[in-house]
């Protein structure tokens, strides 16, 4: 009887090491296959995002130094640039930039033609033009200025208002640097006559910068996106 029933529990024994073995294969294989598919869903996730290349350096755990705060900061900024940038393109936005400076340009132009002394008193203290030159300027600058503010308002030849308006911001600012080089106290006349001062000559020249910047952008975005273009 013991020869007879002594081979079964060997056998049982290599059964059960089988079954043990084919379960842990099972296991093992499930497990890459679920690490597959969660790799395969975070490079898809990957792909969608605009730094796919460094967020890849990220996740193979590379980074491991003493820069990884710095590249923390650096992602971030170049984060908030990308959503910046987004945000410029709109179209909503270009709208809304167009509006505010041909309303400023329609707004000072107005209010030139409705003081004209005042308009040319303001550009003689700047002591760079003769007084036959003022006088043609004062005629004709607040007129021009009211027709390329309507202009970009309108969204009519807006490649061409807005590089009015970088020439015109060039020259104002040109014109409010030198004053401000020589020391003169002057009244830019933008926007009527007023008292003549450092603080207001500094904020003409910023104003002038900003619009010039501005200006650049619309200019270059109706080269990109042929906004205004009369042929499309």
């Amino acid at each position: 009887m013991a020869g007879v029933h002594g081979p079964v529990p060997e056998n049982r024994r290599k059964l059960h090491d089988e079954k043990t073995d084919s379960a842990t294969k099972k296991s093992k294989n499930a497990q890459r296959e679920s690490g597959t598919a969660d790799y395969a869903n975070e490079t898809d996730n990957r792909r969608k995002s605009p730094f796919a290349r460094f967020e890849n350096i990220w996740s193979l755990h590379l980074i491991r130094c003493d820069f990884y705060p710095l590249l923390t900061v650096l992602y971030r900024v170049f984060s908030c640039i990308f959503v910046a940038m987004k945000f410029l393109n709109n179209q909503w936005f270009l709208l809304g930039l167009r509006i505010i400076i041909g309303g400023i340009f329609v707004y000072a132009g107005i209010t030139k033609i409705q003081n004209p002394q005042a308009f040319a008193d303001s550009i003689a203290t700047f002591q760079m033009l003769p007084p036959q030159v003022t006088n043609i300027v004062t005629l004709g600058l607040p007129p021009f200025e009211v027709l390329i503010g309507l202009m970009l308002i309108a969204g009519w030849h807006v490649r061409a208002s807005s590089l009015a308006v970088i020439g015109l911001s060039v020259v104002f600012g040109i014109a409010l640097g030198q004053a401000i080089a020589r020391g003169l106290v002057v009244d830019c006349g933008c926007f009527g006559s007023g008292e003549p001062s450092i603080l207001k000559t500094w904020a003409s020249f910023g104003r002038a910068v900003i619009l010039l910047i501005c200006s650049l952008w619309i200019y270059m975005q109706c080269l990109l996106l042929q906004i205004g273009d009369p042929k499309k």
